[in-house]
This record gives C-alpha cells, structure tokens and sequence, in this order.
C-alpha cells in the first residue's frame, strides 16, 4: 500500500517516532494499492473556544479514520497506575468526540471514528479476547498494527473521501525542519543546547512564559531507551544536584523532577535557574578581564572543586565530575564559579555511568589521558584536576606577563601523563595562592586597569549594579539583540537588602546607538504614565557601556509572540467571546495608547508582537529604543516582519508606522501566519 506522511510538528519523544514507524512500515508492507494518510502531531482546532488538541497520529484510510494516542507504557505500568491511565483515556475520548464532530460537519455519512492507544513498551500482543479497555478506549501493542487499524474489515471511505477529509482536517501548521520545539508547558523560547542526535537526555535554554525568568530545562524522555532503568538515569543528574544545593558553585533549581503534563510516565523534567554566566570558553574571550582576575579566578575553581568532591562521610568516595570543561564551567560577574553539567558525574550511593560515551570533538583534549583508554569507569579526583587545569589553562593563552606564566606554569604540572604523578586540589591552590593580590590596588599591582564592573555581555544574577544612586540586583537576563541587553533586577538597600520593586533594565553596547537609544527614552518618558504602557521609570544622563540607559517598570506576562495558536485560550481565560472580539479589544487598547504618543508628536518605531505583552488578557506595549519624532527618521529598523516599507527603507516615519506595524502584528497573532509574502509574489509589503 502507499503511506502519504504529513508531519505537522515535532515528534515528542522517541515512543512517538518509533509508533509512527510502525504504523508506517506495517501499510507499506500491506499488499494492494490503497493509499493511507498519516498527520502526525497533530494540533486540531475544534473550536476558537478551546485550545487546540494535541493528537499524536490521525490516519485516514479505507477502513476509516483513527485517532490514535501514543503512551510508552506497558500492562504492568497501567496495573500500578490505574488513575492515569483512566485519566488519559478520559482526555482521548473526548478528543475523539471533538475530532469526529469536526469532520462529521463536512462529511455526515462519516463512520464510527475510533480512539485507540498505541503502546510502545508493551512486548506481547495483547490479544482481542482480553483487549486492554479503560474509559471506552482500546490499548494495543506494536505487534498489533494489523487490530489497530482494522485492516482485515472491509473498506468504508473511497478515495476521494479520503483526499477531502484530509484536506478539511490538515492543519495550518506548517513543518517544523529545526528538529527542536519551542515550548513545553509554561516554559517558552526553547532553544536546543544538547546534540541534535541525543534523544534520552535533551537540554533546552528558555524562559518561563509569565516571569521571563531565564531556565534551563532537562526533559528526559523514558522510551528513548529499550531499559528499565530509564527512570532511574533520569533522576542522575537531579540528585547530584540536589544533594549540592547547600554549595555556592552549582545553579539553584527552579522546578524539581516531575512528569511531563500529558506525557506522565513517559517524559520527565527538572529546571535550574539560568545564571546567564558566561562560559569560560567565553569569558577568555574578554580583553578586558585582567591577568589578575584569571588568576584568582584559576584559584577559587581549584578551591571550589576541593569542596565539591569532599566526601560526606570517611567511608564514602568522593564525587568525581567527569566532565569539566571550558563549556560548562561559567564566570559569574563577580569572578566566581559554577560548575554544571553533571550527567556523567559519580556520586556516592548513585548507579554509576560508566558505559557512557566519551566525547570525540574537540573537547577531548580536556579528558584525561586514564579516561580516554579505560572510559569513564576509571575516572576518579585525579581525573577531574587533569580537565580543571587544561579547562583553567585556556584563559591564560597569549597572556605574557609574568603572573601568567608562573600560573601557567603550576597547571601544566597537573597535566602529567600518570595520575600519581599530579598534584592534589590543596597543593594547587596553595601554589596559586601567592600569585593572588585581591588587596592591591590594580594600578600598584600591574599597568592593567581593572573596569568598576563587567560590560553587560558578561553581567549574571546576584551582580549589583549602581544607577542613579540607586543598587539594583540582576535578576535574570531576558533578552538579547544586535544593539544590547534587557535585564529583569530588583532595586535593593544595600544597608538592609530590603527590596523595593522589580524593573527592567536597557543596556546599550555602543555609544552612537546607545546616546539615540538614551535620546527616545528620555523623549518619550513623560507620556508613558498611562494604560497600556510600560512606564519609564528612570533614564541615565549619559550613555556608559557598563550601565543602564533606561530603568522601565516590571509588566508581568507573556509576549504576545510566545501565544500564537493558543489565542482561544487566552480569549477562554478572559472571558472574551472570541478570539475576534479579543483581538478587538486589543487593537482598541493599543490604539489608544499609541495615541498617547502620537498626541505628543512621536512615533513608537518598533510595534511588534515581541514588544506586546499579555497578562491576563491586557496588553501591554514596551520597548522605546526608537521612539523618534514625526517626521524624522529613527535611529535604527524595527522587526522586519512588521514594519511598513517606508520604515524598512529608513524612511522618516509617520504615526501611520506604528498604525501599519500593529495590523501586522494582530494579523500574525490572529492567523498563526506571517503577515506578508516574499518580495515579488502575489501580496507584498510593496503592494500595501
């Protein structure tokens, strides 16, 4: 038979991928011509009142149509949870319900529509005179493709029924080729971090949706391994750092390791608070970081890791990282470190990871001679001060002064082919010791002048920065673009650390955008006291690289980029009939406060979905970074995706800008598709 896949998203985990190819490979090996349909990861809309359902595989053939949910479990799992299981079953009727009532309105002679669950753990062929049934819905095995899709009954739909219903039910959406997602629950802006090809263990950077807080995400999906002990790997690297969390050189949590809504069984994950801290790799990088910080900084890892691999108690071995680097050995802004990535670490009273792979790039050259020929099971202390010190050697490349090379020196001694060979944590550190001169001033110390604070670039959480006689502590970082950074902190006393509110810091990093940048804020900061504005709280009274350029206060939400297709929702939650009459309302709001601006001869320049922010169904615009007067031109392009023409071309502006960018704006909320063509097609900006 012939399959025809519509992939319209990303397969979930590795149960789902291997379930669609079952299903795949058995029609193909169907004798005949019949042509079966597959939409996989299927976001179905019922109705703008609901959010879409999310359907793992919807098949169309000459038997019918099927609504299939895909669960790595097997009978035994669903013996000891049998409340989940119920509760599964529960939410794939009623997708079921909605599904064959949406294709019911096209197609009336539509036949029955079957909600079944495909289990990928289960070995055996569950059989028809004892089918596994919960709530209504059948669960069958891999062995049973044949059962699950009825193909010994006769055909009930002709082909061209099938072509039509595909058409009507195929969603919008269009094929994700990244390999990655964007969200998973409340947490958003998912970028990948672990390798592509990793299917057990994935590591995602984002934000949480409603306090833009910075995360790092581990998902760990249990049907990536043919083992039992899934669940127990998964909870490696959260114990490890759960039983580290009293120490100051690993990140904080955020979310402990808990099931994946949806997928409870199947897919876990645990969060730490991103400390937006460079890499070392990164930070070496820096001409302005002294000869003098990277010393001291060489010591306190030493000394940092001496406490990390302290045993708990005389009769338990030590923890051993495994797995120190330049890439996960992070610069906080106060010259301090963190250590992360712990996955192949050995832990005192945790199975150990010894069969993992080494790495084969460049990164190497950071293992130790003993572990590149024996693997990771013959990793021990030893190990970890060969990569520290080849990891601390990096930012000390091209450093000529004599400080550098004595600490050059004192490192290499702890890259000795034999282990025995190699001084201890505490002979490292004091050796270093004495090159350390945190108490003399820079300009006593050598010609280098150390900076009052770290650019931006380099800022993480708990740094103080000074601003207008005023301490504010970095929060988080929560965005980034070509000009500069966006920081969520806190101003504080720094007498009682009593906290007085939370903001949003703008940094610029050069001084020709950065003094426009200060000019549109200080322009525009007396007209910003109304609704649906971010209000300006403070601005500086000069550009500084190392400081902010303008102080707004804190909007709490999601920006309005991050909820495309999940607007019925949001209409659901606020009590809006419609996701139209949402919209509306919307556009009504942000008019009025563009009108606030408009009324004072400016024009905001930068209208874009990212700068609208949503919380509890209100809107909010930000972002004044090229707020201009009528009839000049800006300083810089908003996002090109929504910016008329005349903007595009850095033509002067006019209120009309920001009137066309937010139609943009709404019409890619509304639509779930970007509001213009390519240049040259049949609907263009041009054209507008």
């Amino acid at each position: 038979m012939k399959v025809n896949h519509i992939p319209c998203g990303d397969f979930a985990n590795e149960s789902e991928r291997q379930a669609f190819e079952a299903v795949k490979q058995k029609l193909i090996a169907q004798p005949g011509t019949d042509e079966w349909i597959i939409l996989s990861n299927l976001p179905h809309t019922f109705s703008p009142r609901y959010q879409s359902d999310e359907i793992d595989l919807l098949v169309l053939g000459p038997q019918g149509l099927f609504v299939i949910e895909v669960k790595h479990w097997d009978r035994a799992w669903m013996k000891k949870n049998q409340i989940q299981a119920d509760t599964e079953a529960e939410k794939l009727s009623n997708k079921v319900r909605r599904v064959a009532t949406n294709a019911r309105r096209r197609f009336t002679a539509l036949p029955n529509v079957p909600g079944r669950v495909l289990l990928t753990a289960e070995s055996r062929a569950l059989g028809s005179a004892a089918r596994l049934s919960h709530r209504g819905v059948e669960f069958f095995s891999l062995k049973e493709i044949r059962e699950l899709l009825d193909l010994d009954q006769p055909a009930q739909l002709t082909p061209q029924a099938l072509k039509d219903l595909c058409q009507y039910l195929e969603p919008r959406t269009k094929l994700n080729v990244t390999g990655g997602m964007r969200r998973l629950g409340d947490f958003t802006n998912l970028e990948l971090q672990s390798s592509a090809s990793e299917r057990f263990h994935r590591v995602y950077r984002g934000s949480h949706a409603r306090t833009q807080d910075k995360i790092i995400l581990h998902l760990y999906d249990l049907s990536a391994l043919d083992d039992n002990g899934a669940e127990n790997l998964a909870a490696r690297e959260f114990e490890t750092m759960q039983r580290l969390q009293k120490s100051p050189w690993v990140p904080r949590f955020r979310d402990s390791l808990q099931d994946v809504q949806g997928f409870i069984g199947e897919m876990k994950f645990f969060t730490v608070v991103d400390p937006c801290a460079p890499s070392l790799e990164e930070r070496a990088r820096d001409a302005n970081w002294m000869t003098s910080s990277r010393i001291e900084f060489a010591h306190l890892a030493v000394k940092a890791l001496t406490e990390l691999q302290a045993s708990p108690s005389d009769d338990a071995p030590p923890l051993v990282h495994r797995n120190l680097r330049p890439t996960n050995i992070l610069v906080t802004a106060r010259n301090r470190v963190l250590f992360t990535d712990f996955s192949l670490a050995r832990i005192p009273g945790l199975d150990t990871v010894g069969k993992a792979l080494l790495p084969i790039d460049e990164s190497a050259t950071f293992i130790a001679p003993e572990v590149q020929k024996d693997g990771l099971a013959s990793g021990d202390q030893r190990s970890d001060i060969y990569s520290l010190a080849a990891s601390l050697l990096t930012i000390l490349y091209g450093r000529q002064d004599k400080e550098a090379g004595q600490c050059r020196n004192i490192l290499q001694s702890a890259l000795a082919e034999n282990p025995t060979d190699r001084p201890t944590l505490t002979q490292l550190a004091e050796q270093l010791g004495p090159l350390v001169r945190p108490d003399v001033p820079p300009q006593a110390a050598s010609v280098e002048a150390e900076p009052v604070q770290p650019l931006p670039r380099y800022w993480s959480e708990d740094l103080s920065v000074s601003f207008n006689n005023k301490s504010f502590r970095i929060v988080s970082r929560l965005g980034s673009g070509g000009l500069g950074l966006t920081f969520k902190v806190v101003e504080l006393d720094p007498a009682t650390g009593e906290n007085f509110g939370t903001y949003v810091a703008k940094t610029i990093n050069e001084e020709a955008p950065g003094n426009a940048a200060l000019k549109a804020y200080q322009r525009v900061r007396a007209h910003t006291a109304y609704p649906n504005l971010s209000v300006i709280y403070e601005t500086a009274s000069t550009w500084q690289n190392n400081s902010f350029v303008a102080l707004l206060k804190w909007v709490e939400g999601d920006s309005l980029d991050n909820l495309y297709g999940v607007l019925p929702l949001v209409a659901e939650e606020s009590g809006d009939a419609s996701v139209e009459a949402l919209v509306l309302r919307w556009c009504k709001d942000l008019c009025e406060a563009l009108s606030r601006l408009h009324c004072a001869g400016l024009v905001h320049g930068d209208v874009s979905p990212r700068n609208i922010i949503v919380y509890h169904g209100e809107v909010t615009l930000t972002d004044y970074d090229l707020v201009t007067p009528n009839g000049t031109k800006a300083s810089g392009c908003g996002a090109l995706m929504f910016c008329s023409r005349e903007a595009e071309l850095r033509q002067p502006l006019s209120y009309t800008d920001d009137v066309f960018a937010l139609g943009a704006s709404l019409f890619r909320a509304l639509t779930d598709r970007e509001p213009f063509l390519p240049q040259g097609s049949s609907f263009d900006k041009q054209e507008v």
